[in-house]
């Protein structure tokens, strides 16, 4: 099949619809067909770097839009749409020419399309067309294999010594500035943690004030998040698409909302018991005493670590996206 992958990248967006984009089409390459990724990629240099190397042919497109005209001029058989912005009507008219699956987040907006998939945690069938195809579910995890690599086999600390490796983490872009909110938090820490925040350029050097280079380093935004994943014992982060990777290594983690589609991800953790979760203001005390009580329980707390282990593996194994494009080729 000739496949369109559809999905665009900013600062307030996130990169999450172009990653998870990027390891779908992929998956569909390795299996032998024809993918174009299109997209719009703005204030987020890193992410361009990791389209360079997917080995994925990227056409830069309009923000925002989808071009029937075009798409048709070039014979997809497949449309795969990943968009909150690209209008509802857009898609629904092109899936009457395209066959499309749309990527959805707990909500389908009233899009019309051959198949919808919702990946996350705690989503649920939609009310919509019988013949629509519904991949629902973290079963459907779409994980890049350079994170697949890294699942573990034990919940035991990776750093042997009284030294956890802590990385933070608050998605692509993080908008609301996290990164640095935490490491104020973190600065008053007094066991010796090997600290490790990935941030965005403009927040660096604030950090850097908070936490000297002693006590922390301090990454831009990097397409190599597996490095610093794979040597972390504890992962504090933004409850988008990283909590399916972090659940498919096994890494004991902290979680909160960034925005309002992940709040319902942070009920599903709770209830599935994969991580703790950070619900207080940011600029509560109790907020700070949160995040300080749940580092050490991450790190040293063997029963807990066990715990949010398993539960995690066992909900993600990192083969969604191989069922997607398996199910995907049966129907066709």
């Amino acid at each position: 099949m000739k496949i369109a992958f559809r999905a665009d990248a900013g600062v307030e967006q996130g990169s999450g619809h172009v990653v998870r984009t990027l390891t779908l089409a992929r998956e569909f390459q390795q299996s032998g067909h024809d993918v174009k990724v299109l997209g719009a990629i703005r204030g987020t240099p890193w992410l361009t770097e990791l389209i360079d190397s997917s080995g994925v042919n990227w056409q830069d497109t309009d923000a925002n839009n989808l071009n029937l005209k075009d798409l048709l001029k070039q014979n997809f058989d497949l449309l795969v749409v990943d968009s909150y912005e690209i209008p509802t009507e857009l898609i629904n008219s092109t899936a009457q020419k395209i066959e499309t699956l749309a990527i959805v987040d707990h909500q389908n907006r009233g899009i019309s399309a051959q198949y919808l998939l919702d990946q996350n945690l705690g989503a649920r069938k939609f009310l919509t067309d019988a013949r629509t195809r519904q991949l629902i579910g973290p079963q459907f995890a779409l994980v890049r294999k350079e994170i697949r690599d890294l699942r573990r086999t034990s919940s035991s600390r990776l750093s042997k010594t009284e030294k956890p490796n802590i990385l933070v983490m608050f998605g692509g872009t993080d908008p609301r500035n996290l990164s640095l909110i935490v490491s104020e938090t973190i600065k008053s820490v007094d066991t010796d943690f090997e600290i490790q925040f990935v941030a965005p350029q403009a927040n660096i050097n604030s950090i850097r004030s908070n936490l000297p280079a002693n006590r922390a380093n301090i990454h831009e935004l990097t397409p190599k998040i597996e490095v610093l994943l794979s040597k972390a014992d504890v992962v504090f982060s933004a409850a988008g698409t990283s909590v399916l990777d972090i659940s498919c290594i096994g890494i004991p983690s902290i979680y909160m909302s960034i925005a309002e589609n992940q709040n319902p991800v942070i009920g599903a953790i709770d209830y599935l018991g994969l991580g703790l979760t950070v619900k207080s203001e940011t600029n509560s005390r109790k907020f700070k005493d949160e995040i300080l009580e749940f580092i050490y329980a991450c790190a040293f707390d063997r029963h807990l670590r066990e715990d949010l282990f398993t539960n995690s593996q066992e909900l993600v194994d990192g083969l969604g996206a191989r069922r997607v494009v398996e199910l995907v080729e049966f129907k066709s």
